[in-house]
């Protein structure tokens, strides 16, 4: 009696283990059979009303952002604090108007834009903020809440100050003759990278700078590790660090990959229909082919993945999702290239807000909340 239990349970393991190789093999595969799955089996379809959502009065007169799995609004200097239910889970004073939004894990950065006041988060609390000498024009943060402040309306072009994650002041970098396009801040807290262009001359100059953050804290004249000079007329975009110490310069025709002092060419675009590129812990681009549009999810060691989809209206990317606006849906796709969420809307779809884990759909008079 007990073998035949043992034969009936190991048949039970074998089919089932069958039934899950052959539901692998066809979603991997047959896209009919993926998107049947995707609907029924994993219910990865949702609708607009059927979500939780925050009801706002005027999308106009608020600033939203997504951060640490919560969505934020920003009216009055009252900052507050939703979860993925919609319920309020705090309220803070921010003395901010215009503010720029920049987040990594649980830290959050938030400064008036032309402005003077600027604020860290750790979670949902106030880690520290300052009133800073001159107008602010951009920011940035790394895991670690180490923050570097873009800053104008001085004699130089532009000022950087870098913060620890208490608000004291690292050093000052003085830039004469160009303006920051973007920086990043290594996650080692070694290194703050500067994009920067010259607009004087004929042609675009831009030229990347990686800074020790040590030698610059410690007073040393050569503090610049690193510089990258771009050919006269490629522009650069964003930087983004992944891999640790791998910075990745996005131009408007080509990535740049630095690397232990080194640059290398890792993807160049210069023939191609670009329509987005934007880099997420992998470059992320959506290029047109002989009439085709197409998701290419690259590492910088070449593709990763490619997929035919329809053209979007407009992409955003957060540290491992990437969602594509077709108008009045949206897909939410994974850094691996897998469909996370496919959202319908009775309407046309003008914003989103995104981080890990959530997306927050912006109407007029509300916010629907999607978990990814």
């Amino acid at each position: 009696m007990n073998n035949k239990r043992k034969i009936i349970w190991y048949i039970i393991v074998a089919v089932i283990v069958v039934a899950i190789t052959v539901i692998g093999i066809l979603y991997e595969n047959n896209e009919g059979a993926r998107n049947i799955l995707d609907k029924y089996f994993f219910f990865k379809e949702k609708h607009e009303n059927d979500l939780p959502n925050i009801l706002i009065n005027s999308a106009d007169e608020l600033n939203i952002y997504a951060f640490n799995g919560n969505i934020l609004t920003l009216k009055d200097n009252i900052l507050k604090i939703y979860n993925q239910y919609g319920n309020e889970d705090g309220v803070l004073d921010i003395a901010i108007s215009n503010p720029i939004f920049k987040s990594k894990g649980e830290y959050l950065c938030i400064a008036e834009k032309e402005g003077k006041n600027i604020y860290v988060l750790y979670n949902k609390n106030i880690l520290w903020k300052k009133n800073l000498e001159n107008d602010i024009s951009d920011i940035e943060i790394n895991e670690n809440g180490y923050v570097a402040v873009s800053l104008t309306g001085t004699i130089h072009k532009t000022i950087i100050q870098t913060f620890d994650k208490k608000g004291t002041e690292l050093f000052t970098t003085f830039l004469s003759s160009t303006y920051v396009v973007d920086m990043e801040l290594s996650e080692d807290n070694k290194y703050l990278a500067i994009a920067e262009a010259n607009f004087s001359g004929i042609l675009v100059q831009s030229n990347v700078k990686i800074i020790s953050i040590d030698k610059a804290k410690n007073g040393e004249n050569e503090y610049i590790d690193y510089t990258y000079t771009g050919e006269n007329g490629d522009l650069i975009i964003s930087l983004n660090y992944q891999n640790k110490n791998e910075l990745v310069c996005v131009f408007d025709n080509h990535i740049e990959i630095i690397k232990n002092n080194a640059s290398s060419t890792s993807l160049d675009f210069k023939d191609e229909d670009i329509l987005f590129i934007d880099v997420n812990n992998k470059i992320i681009k959506i290029a047109k082919e002989n009439g085709k549009v197409y998701l290419e999810i690259f590492n910088s060691s070449g593709t990763f993945k490619k997929y035919e989809i329809q053209e979007p209206k407009s992409m955003w990317v957060s540290n491992g999702t990437v969602a594509l606006n077709l108008g009045s849906e949206i897909l939410f796709y994974s850094n691996s290239g897998w469909l996370i969420k496919k959202y319908y809307a009775l309407q046309e779809i003008d914003k989103i807000v995104l981080c890990d884990g959530l997306a927050g759909i912006i109407y007029n008079n509300k916010v629907e909340l999607i978990s990814l």
